[in-house]
């Protein structure tokens, strides 16, 4: 399993193709979905609804509007990537 950036770098000398499949998990991972407002009911009026925006039930009844943001403690950032940098690395032949 890869836990530091040169986990990641080596992975990416060693076989490019598993590396950049790593890299872009990594990359995709650092989205999560938030919750920003406890609803009474699962009513969207007034509501946005997309792909970055939702609704979830909770089992005690609750409802939750949501929207999938960029986490600032996603592992990306924790070892010390910046999105640019893996950008690049995926980009390169």
């Amino acid at each position: 399993m890869l836990q530091t950036k040169q986990d990641y770098l080596n992975c990416l000398a060693m076989n490019p193709q598993e590396g950049k499949k790593e890299l872009q998990i990594l990359l995709q991972s650092r989205f999560s979905w938030t919750n920003t407002q406890v609803l009474e009911s699962a009513d969207t009026a007034g509501l946005v609804i997309d792909d970055t925006h939702r609704i979830i039930g909770s089992e005690d009844d609750e409802f939750y509007y949501q929207e999938y943001i960029e986490d600032s403690t996603a592992k990306l950032f924790r070892i010390g990537f910046t999105v640019n940098e893996v950008e690049e690395l995926l980009n390169e032949s």
